[in-house]
């Protein structure tokens, strides 16, 4: 029983690796492609763009599951997620492997480069992303166990340290002084392969997130449906998008120890469980004051002195973010439906659609960032 369940956290774990595998990758390879697409640094914000035009995919799928349960289809209410779950994982590894050989293919459109092919792959490989929080997570009510959430948004931490983790083996962090990095070899500047080997890597580690869906499958199969259908309070916290890292000169390691801390912070979820609503509102405040100071150090510019306490900013707001929203959508199993978890994935996913809107406005429109 105690292996059989151990094994179960492990296949949870990894599907929660599937959900922002891809889009994390990409992001964690940053430092490398700026030297090979035209769009440098850019990218970033393209791509964050990108993530948002995808948030249509999780609107067409929240409107097709209300309608579907209105009319008390069984058959949607059965299958939908074991359908559609494998087909998301596989776009997001379609998605990586088309930008693995497309990057540094760019298209020339009114006498300028653009990356367009790698664009696409992005958008495609964002779908899956961002209809992860109202797929994949009300899929964890099938699953007897209520610490089961935990161990799902211990995964979506993987999900990013995993490609970070490689990241910093490859030696993405290495200064190449304007060197074009190799495709798939090592390059002069301490890089040990290339974005096209990472991307192929990244590749891999998604097909083991979609031969481990296979096993909660099986034991969601195996379950009887004995949940309660009593009401709860809906916890209807925005989620703080993350300020990504607005100097360059700091960029992987922040990255590197904000998406170290979401596993871990995740993981204290099984240590120490909150369930107090004051405690969830002076929770939102300290991150929301840590997030404001990294915002305010993003419009001052000079942060060079600054750069060790903004790695601390970065990692520890990030954690108790992930550390929050892992709580509240673990009391929403214990007291709710699929349906509340599901609410919980789409307010989730509005507040990073808000956030990161404002951020593409402030940052591309107004402007008010000076560059480093």
């Amino acid at each position: 029983m105690f292996l059989a369940d151990c094994v179960q956290h492990v296949a949870v774990a990894a599907f929660g690796m599937g959900s922002w595998l891809s889009v994390n990758a990409v992001y964690v390879q940053l430092p490398l492609l700026i030297y090979i697409v035209p769009e440098g640094w850019n990218l970033a914000t393209y791509i964050v763009l990108l993530v948002q035009i995808a948030c249509i995919a999780p609107l067409i799928y929240g409107i097709l599951d209300i309608l579907m349960e209105c009319i008390s289809n069984k058959t949607w209410k059965r299958y939908n997620q074991m359908v559609l779950i494998p087909i998301m994982l596989v776009l997001s590894g379609f998605g990586l492997l088309m930008a693995a050989f497309t990057y540094d293919q760019p298209v020339v459109i009114d006498n300028a480069k653009h990356s367009y092919w790698l664009f696409v792959a992005i958008l495609i490989m964002s779908i899956p992303c961002t209809t992860a929080d109202v797929l994949f997570l009300p899929y964890i009510t099938k699953l007897e166990n209520f610490k089961y959430v935990t161990t799902f948004f211990i995964g979506m931490g993987l999900s990013a340290l995993l490609p970070s983790t490689v990241s910093l083996i490859q030696g993405a962090s290495a200064n190449l002084n304007g060197t074009v990095p190799n495709a798939w070899g090592s390059t002069e500047g301490s890089v040990l392969f290339g974005p096209r080997s990472y991307l192929v890597i990244m590749v891999a580690l998604t097909f083991v997130s979609l031969l481990e869906i296979a096993v909660s499958f099986d034991l969601s199969d195996r379950l009887e449906d004995t949940r309660r259908n009593e009401k709860c309070q809906l916890f209807k916290l925005l989620e703080f998008t993350r300020f990504e890292n607005f100097c360059p000169n700091i960029y992987f390691w922040s990255t590197l120890l904000t998406v170290m801390m979401n596993p871990i912070f995740c993981f204290l979820q099984f240590c120490i469980a909150f369930k107090n609503t004051c405690f969830f509102i002076i929770w939102a405040s300290v991150s929301f004051a840590l997030v404001a100071f990294a915002f305010t150090m993003a419009l001052v510019g000079k942060v060079d002195g600054l750069a060790p306490v903004l790695l601390v900013v970065f990692g520890l707001s990030s954690g108790l973010i992930s550390w929050e929203r892992t709580a509240i959508a673990q009391i929403l199993r214990q007291t709710s439906t699929a349906r509340g978890l599901f609410w919980c994935g789409a307010f989730t996913q509005i507040g990073s659609f808000i956030g990161a809107l404002t951020m593409f406005v402030l940052t591309e429109v107004v402007g008010i960032f000076r560059k480093q």
